[in-house]
Protein backbone atom coordinates (compact mmCIF):
# COMPACT_ATOMS: atom_id res chain seq x y z
CA UNK A 1 0.00 0.00 0.00
CA UNK A 2 1.42 3.20 -0.96
CA UNK A 3 2.41 6.04 1.52
CA UNK A 4 -0.23 8.93 2.55
CA UNK A 5 0.18 12.63 1.72
CA UNK A 6 -1.07 15.49 3.02
CA UNK A 7 -0.77 19.50 2.50
CA UNK A 8 -0.97 21.65 5.83
CA UNK A 9 -2.35 24.80 4.02
CA UNK A 10 -2.03 28.19 5.05
CA UNK A 11 -5.75 28.19 5.40
CA UNK A 12 -5.47 25.36 8.19
CA UNK A 13 -3.13 27.54 9.47
CA UNK A 14 -5.61 30.51 9.80
CA UNK A 15 -7.93 28.10 11.04
CA UNK A 16 -6.41 26.38 14.00
CA UNK A 17 -6.40 28.72 16.81
CA UNK A 18 -9.83 29.22 16.10
CA UNK A 19 -11.04 25.90 17.04
CA UNK A 20 -13.41 25.75 19.88
CA UNK A 21 -12.24 23.03 22.61
CA UNK A 22 -14.86 21.39 24.91
CA UNK A 23 -14.39 18.43 27.18
CA UNK A 24 -17.60 15.46 25.95
CA UNK A 25 -18.87 14.01 29.13
CA UNK A 26 -21.53 12.69 27.08
CA UNK A 27 -19.38 9.57 24.92
CA UNK A 28 -17.94 6.71 26.98
CA UNK A 29 -15.46 8.02 29.48
CA UNK A 30 -15.29 11.57 27.85
CA UNK A 31 -12.95 13.10 26.34
CA UNK A 32 -11.43 16.34 24.99
CA UNK A 33 -13.39 17.48 21.69
CA UNK A 34 -13.81 20.20 18.89
CA UNK A 35 -17.38 21.63 19.53
CA UNK A 36 -19.37 20.22 16.66
CA UNK A 37 -21.78 22.96 16.85
CA UNK A 38 -19.27 25.75 17.32
CA UNK A 39 -16.14 24.54 15.73
CA UNK A 40 -14.70 27.67 15.22
CA UNK A 41 -16.64 29.98 18.51
CA UNK A 42 -20.23 30.49 16.40
CA UNK A 43 -23.03 28.37 14.89
CA UNK A 44 -22.48 30.17 11.30
CA UNK A 45 -19.56 27.73 10.54
CA UNK A 46 -19.58 29.15 7.26
CA UNK A 47 -18.94 32.65 7.93
CA UNK A 48 -16.78 32.05 10.30
CA UNK A 49 -14.40 29.93 8.33
CA UNK A 50 -14.45 32.59 5.72
CA UNK A 51 -13.81 35.46 7.87
CA UNK A 52 -10.75 33.45 9.15
CA UNK A 53 -9.48 31.92 6.13
CA UNK A 54 -10.65 35.86 3.82
CA UNK A 55 -12.95 34.14 1.80
CA UNK A 56 -15.32 37.46 0.53
CA UNK A 57 -18.86 36.64 -0.42
CA UNK A 58 -21.41 38.63 -2.01
CA UNK A 59 -24.35 39.82 -0.03
CA UNK A 60 -28.15 38.95 -0.11
CA UNK A 61 -30.75 41.02 0.24
CA UNK A 62 -31.06 40.67 3.89
CA UNK A 63 -27.35 41.52 4.17
CA UNK A 64 -26.70 37.73 4.72
CA UNK A 65 -22.95 36.36 3.02
CA UNK A 66 -23.97 34.44 -0.47
CA UNK A 67 -21.02 31.96 -1.19
CA UNK A 68 -20.43 30.58 -4.43
CA UNK A 69 -20.68 26.32 -4.64
CA UNK A 70 -16.68 26.51 -5.34
CA UNK A 71 -16.28 28.80 -1.72
CA UNK A 72 -18.58 26.61 0.08
CA UNK A 73 -17.05 23.14 -1.20
CA UNK A 74 -13.40 24.82 -0.26
CA UNK A 75 -14.59 25.75 3.15
CA UNK A 76 -16.40 22.25 3.77
CA UNK A 77 -13.03 20.62 2.42
CA UNK A 78 -10.47 22.59 4.85
CA UNK A 79 -12.98 22.24 7.46
CA UNK A 80 -12.70 18.17 7.22
CA UNK A 81 -8.86 18.26 6.40
CA UNK A 82 -8.67 19.78 10.07
CA UNK A 83 -8.68 16.10 11.60
CA UNK A 84 -5.89 15.63 9.90
CA UNK A 85 -4.19 18.94 10.59
CA UNK A 86 -4.65 17.90 14.40
CA UNK A 87 -3.27 14.85 14.27
CA UNK A 88 -0.41 15.79 12.77
CA UNK A 89 -0.15 18.59 15.20
CA UNK A 90 -0.45 16.21 18.00
CA UNK A 91 1.76 13.46 17.02
CA UNK A 92 4.59 16.17 16.10
CA UNK A 93 3.76 18.78 19.13
CA UNK A 94 3.53 21.26 16.54
CA UNK A 95 2.54 21.90 12.78
CA UNK A 96 3.54 24.11 10.08
CA UNK A 97 2.08 24.96 6.52
CA UNK A 98 3.81 22.05 4.22
CA UNK A 99 3.77 18.36 3.17
CA UNK A 100 3.94 15.50 5.33
CA UNK A 101 3.65 11.56 4.82
CA UNK A 102 2.46 8.90 6.88
CA UNK A 103 2.73 4.85 5.76
CA UNK A 104 -0.72 3.91 4.13
CA UNK A 105 -1.62 3.00 8.06
CA UNK A 106 0.10 5.11 10.06
CA UNK A 107 -0.41 8.71 11.96
CA UNK A 108 2.88 9.00 12.08
CA UNK A 109 3.00 12.24 9.69
CA UNK A 110 6.45 13.79 8.89
CA UNK A 111 7.76 17.13 7.05
CA UNK A 112 8.83 16.43 4.17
Amino acid sequence: MKDKEFEVTEDHMKLLPHLWFEYDSCTEFGAPAVDPKRPYGNSDVYDDIAEHIGIVAEKDSYGDNKFTNNQMWHMLRVHKEMTTVLNIMVRNGGVEAGVYTASAYGQDWIKK
